[in-house]
């Protein structure tokens, strides 16, 4: 049997249930289970990782060096904690993930001592060969995953309820929620919405997914609604796509269940033929397949097998001589990328300080008023009837002016 390896995550953070971060507990959580020893290491420890600490006894700390022992590999996420964390252990090999194109935080390390970049979709390869000249045989596809034994279908989930559920940490509250939910409303289903916008995330998924029917969302939600036997709507900024069935769900998966504009259509048609295609379907349809092929191919023991197989490759593999030319420019692209981030946090805070004092402005201008509003209220009592008559035109034109300058 081969030996147990020790093994130290990264995360930008561990405070909300969002997609890495629910990768990061899943992995961790599987791979202690298997033998091994995890540890991660975060710059924000929230209540992710004091629950991971608290729960399973995973070590989760501030600063790589803070670890309770060498790792024997680091699995990387997120440019910066991974430079921090192959600066603190210079002889160890590093498996990078990336999880997004987007985010600053995403940007692979190009360091000598990153053995192979991982990520979820084809479409990273390109990507890593032409920004960072990755070399093509150096990526991994890793395909995201779902813990199978905690999603699963119900048993007794009543075929034709016409439940539908917006199911999404990113999208944000516009136009696009709107032709959902009236959509909906006008096909006779009933629409719930949960996300960071919508009032809050859920931390069992798990037993909320296997109420609905149909659920609109994207990425690894994706699977996780699959595999609660939901029919699935991969929704984006503009664009649906049709409901997945076998025959589209190689193409969805190729984006990591994107929504890309091949494979989706503008909102008002295809709300409209999704619930019309869900609301036809058999209860035993084709989506049965589509939630025994997800827990069979896409399940949190197929990626800790593929997992593990990589970690003992890196680790057998001697570390290449440093190349100080390429790591000076993968410390300086981290550098760099960390500056632009604490620009745009610096701007961001710029905003809100200009919009509270444009509120705190607002409140003094109200209190003000109702102020004066109370005097001549007091004065009123006392004034014969053509004087309170005055007042109340006064306050009728004050209304109108105020709604005049600040419309609903």
């Amino acid at each position: 049997m081969e030996r147990p390896l020790k093994i130290l995550l990264t995360n930008f953070r561990l405070a909300e249930r969002t997609g890495s971060e629910c990768v990061t507990v899943d992995l961790a959580r599987g791979l202690q289970g298997r033998g091994h020893a995890v540890a991660v290491y975060t710059p924000e420890i929230g209540s992710v990782g004091e629950r991971l600490q608290a729960e399973l006894g995973i070590p989760v700390v501030a600063k790589p060096e803070e670890a309770p022992w060498v790792p024997d590999v680091i699995h990387g996420q997120h440019l910066l904690p991974t430079t921090l964390a192959l600066l603190a252990f210079p002889a160890v090999p590093v498996v990078y993930y990336c999880h997004g194109y987007g985010p600053l935080e995403e940007r692979p390390p190009v360091h000598s001592h990153v053995r192979r970049w991982l990520a979820p979709s084809p479409r990273f390869r390109d990507w890593f060969a032409k920004d960072f000249g990755i070399a093509p045989e150096q990526f991994v596809l890793a395909p995201n995953f779902v813990d199978a034994e905690k999603f699963q279908p119900p048993g007794d989930r009543e075929p034709g309820r016409r439940r539908a559920l917006l199911y999404h940490t990113n999208l944000r509250r516009g136009p696009e929620v709107e032709i959902l939910q009236q959509g909906c409303r006008e096909a006779g289903w009933s629409f719930e919405a949960v996300g960071a916008a919508f009032g809050g995330v859920t931390d069992a998924p798990e037993r909320l997914l296997p109420q609905y029917e149909l659920v609109f969302t994207s990425g690894r939600s994706a699977l996780e609604a699959l595999a609660c036997g939901c029919r699935v709507v991969i929704v984006g900024e503009g664009r649906l796509s049709p409901v997945l069935t076998p025959e589209t769900f190689d193409a969805a998966l190729a984006v990591n269940f994107a929504s890309v504009p091949e494979h989706g259509e503008l909102y008002e048609a295809a709300v409209v033929g999704a619930l019309q295609a869900v609301a036809s379907a058999e209860p035993e349809g084709a989506n049965t397949g589509l939630t025994g092929r997800v827990c069979h191919e896409h399940s949190l023991n197929v990626a800790l097998d593929r997992l593990e197989t990589l970690y003992r490759e890196v680790v057998a593999e001697p570390l290449p001589a440093s190349d100080p030319g390429r790591d000076q420019e993968a410390l300086h692209a981290a550098l760099k990328t960390a500056a632009a981030a604490l620009a745009e946090n610096r701007r961001e805070t710029a905003r809100l300080k200009a919009g509270w004092e444009e509120t705190k402005r607002k409140r003094e201008v109200v209190v003000r008023e109702l102020r004066e509003l109370k005097l001549k209220l007091n004065c009123s009592i006392s004034v014969p009837v053509e004087g309170r008559m005055s007042f109340l035109r006064w306050i009728r034109s004050t209304i109108e002016r105020r709604s005049k300058h600040h419309p609903r």
